[in-house]
């Protein structure tokens, strides 16, 4: 996949809002998580107050690396979701 099409993929509304509602899943899980690092589930209630505003910017974390497409599962996005996470805390 080239650039482009990670863009292309980053900025489709379906796609944003697919990660949207799999970002809430993620946040939630890391809050109600007891051995959740403390700086993760602070950044997952930020996450929580402005979904749609982290959306955006997990949706181009996701498409970057060209493995979630249009057409990846609900899972693949939630557990690329998970991975990626982490690399968000503290970068805003």
């Amino acid at each position: 996949m080239s650039l482009l099409t990670a863009y292309t993929t980053a900025t489709n509304d379906a796609f944003i809002n697919r990660v949207r509602m799999a970002l809430i899943d993620v946040a939630l899980t890391l809050i109600i998580d007891a051995g959740a690092p403390a700086d993760q589930k602070t950044f997952a209630r930020k996450v929580l107050r402005e979904p749609r505003v982290w959306a955006s910017h997990f949706a181009f974390g996701g498409a970057a690396d060209e493995t979630l497409t249009n057409a990846s599962t609900d899972a693949q996005i939630k557990t690329k979701l998970q991975a990626i996470f982490p690399s968000y805390v503290g970068a805003f």
